[in-house]
């Protein structure tokens, strides 16, 4: 069940830039760890203050993002910010590994549930972890942020994000899968 849709992304004051994303090395001052992206004019924006999954399979690619330019308040990194709604792959299409992009953060509401793989298929005998919102949408899982702190069968709200694999790299199970950057118990 979404709890806040993202929108019509037609109403929204959206840009998109075309830049490589890049991720700091490794984590600087205040445990900083920038993603950036650099584009052709020159100009860096910060993306996100730290690496997460969402981001390394675009690290030193080129990809459009569409987003919103912003400032954020308190201590910040003084740097232009840019808050992505949408990122795609754009060069190369056979660097794109595990994604070729993804859609906006979302809100939902549900639990993670653990399946049994189909008898038959490749990954019979084995168990999949999948998000199951309240309305019967259910998600197979790409990555779930370190510290989201799931449990299985529980009523859970999470923010997370609806990525698009790569079909040509990896087997799926079909369905759309969901990259969770939080969870918490549902009260």
């Amino acid at each position: 069940m979404v709890i806040d849709p993202p929108g019509d992304p037609n109403e929204l004051d959206l840009d998109t830039l075309r830049g490589v994303l890049q991720i700091d090395p490794r984590p600087g001052a205040k445990k900083f760890q920038g993603v950036w992206l650099a584009t052709d004019d020159g100009e860096r924006f910060v993306l996100d203050y730290r690496e997460r999954l969402l981001w390394t399979p675009f690290d030193g690619s080129v990809v459009a993002v569409t987003g919103e330019h912003y400032s954020p308040s308190g201590q910040a990194i003084h740097a232009q910010h840019f808050r992505v709604q949408q990122l795609r792959f754009i060069d190369r299409p056979s660097r794109a590994r595990e994604l070729v992009g993804f859609g906006p953060e979302r809100a939902l509401r549900g639990a993670f549930v653990s399946e049994s793989a189909p008898r038959g298929s490749k990954l019979e005998g084995s168990s999949m972890m999948f998000f199951r919102c309240d309305d019967g949408a259910q998600y197979a899982l790409f990555g779930i942020e370190a510290g989201a702190g799931i449990a299985i069968d529980t009523p859970v709200h999470v923010k997370a994000r609806e990525v698009e694999l790569n079909r040509a790299w990896a087997a799926s199970v079909g369905g759309p899968h969901l990259w969770v950057a939080s969870a918490r118990r549902d009260r």
